[in-house]
């Protein structure tokens, strides 16, 4: 009897002290339970004035979900003791099951160096973000348990489910980031393992965090007698929750489908349908222009491997081009989701146009010679 109030009691106190840990960006109770307001995203007919010049950054399969959790990936990595307001642009595009992402090449430089240097002047703020890191993934680890064994589900999981995962997004790009920077201080070696060990101990859980979104809105659909799973993941967080309470969906999600864009910085704003497709399109027009004048440039990159690799080029930009892959080519895309996986074996060596020391590809396979990150500059 004694023993079994011993166990309990350290559980209460792990759980305590857990919510203690991820209180600083989560308000939760001594049970871990959210108390915070999730925010909403407002629906426009434009999209926002133009601040700051943006370019893509990557290709993923991220939803609509996904995404507008980032909310709070952002107020991680801009709070004062981490990247100090680094960012005032932050965009994301949804469409035709794929997403793709925009922010300032400016900005993430200085994000990367104030971040770095912050690993490298204060242990203490570094070991905050490796704990944040930590904490909340072990905490997804726990809820991606619960969606298997299908447990039944309420506004206060997918609150969770989503906010947990913006949070420990936004430590996980501080550690990626500041890797970056502390690569090029070769004296602060020891660092630069502890963050790549740190990062790479928890690399899965990003990978397989949609995978779970997945199965999620499969167990609820069918609870609630939604048709469509799929629709579910067109709805922001906030939406999400509000659905759980009430089975509502919100007005025009035929739209969604075609194109969204959800802009996070300044305040979260949500733009739909045909004006999210041109907008798209304008972008990634102005994108195409700016390469093409960049060819005759220096091509500047981040090794990831010191050793060196000859091979013959062969670029992939769809998905469905990675069959036609050579064995012993080099592979060059913008990015390297997990379906590159076996791809990946297959390579000599690997190009892509953003990514770090710490990036996807690197790693699952840190075998492949490569360079991460190209940009011209």
């Amino acid at each position: 009897m004694a023993n079994g109030i011993g166990i309990l009691l350290k559980t209460i106190m792990k759980i305590a002290e857990n919510s203690i840990k991820r209180n600083r960006f989560l308000k939760t109770d001594t049970s871990g339970k959210i108390l915070e307001t999730v925010m909403e995203f407002v629906e426009v007919d434009m999209p926002p004035e133009k601040q700051i010049e943006v370019v893509k950054f990557w290709d993923r399969e991220y939803s609509i979900f996904t995404l507008s959790a980032l909310v709070k990936m952002l107020e991680v990595m801009n709070c004062k003791d981490f990247g100090d307001n680094s960012f005032s642009s932050f965009v994301f595009f949804c469409h035709s099951g794929t997403s793709q992402h925009f922010r300032s090449l400016t900005e993430s430089k200085i994000f990367e160096t104030v971040v770095g240097e912050k690993f490298i002047a204060d242990q203490l703020i570094g070991d905050e973000i490796l704990q944040l890191h930590a904490t909340n993934a072990e905490h997804l680890i726990g809820l991606f348990e619960q969606i298997e064994k299908g447990v039944p589900f309420d506004s206060d999981f997918i609150a969770d489910f989503g906010l947990s995962f913006g949070v420990f997004a936004g430590a996980n790009t501080c550690i990626q980031r500041s890797a970056d920077y502390v690569a090029q201080h070769p004296q602060h070696g020891l660092l630069l393992n502890r963050l790549i060990k740190q990062r790479t101990k928890y690399e899965h859980v990003m990978s397989f965090y949609d995978s779970y979104l997945e199965k999620l809105c499969i167990k609820i659909a069918k609870k609630k007698g939604v048709g469509t799973p799929h629709l579910l993941k067109l709805l922001t967080l906030r939406e999400f929750i509000d659905f759980m309470r009430t089975d509502k969906f919100p007005t025009r999600m035929e739209k969604r489908e075609e194109c969204c864009a959800l802009f996070i910085l300044p305040t979260p704003k949500l733009l739909v349908g045909e004006q999210a497709r041109m907008l798209l399109k304008e972008m990634l027009l102005i994108e195409e222009k700016k390469n093409a004048t960049l060819l005759n440039e220096e091509i500047k990159g981040m090794g990831i491997y010191p050793g060196k690799v000859r091979g013959v080029v062969q670029v992939i930009t769809d998905v469905k081009d990675l069959m036609d892959f050579k064995e012993g080519n080099i592979l060059v895309a913008s990015t390297t989701l997990p379906q590159y996986n076996t791809t990946l074996t297959k390579a000599m060596g690997i190009i892509t146009d953003e990514g770090g020391i710490l990036t996807h590809g690197n790693a699952r396979e840190k075998i492949l010679q490569g360079n991460m990150g190209f940009k011209f500059f």
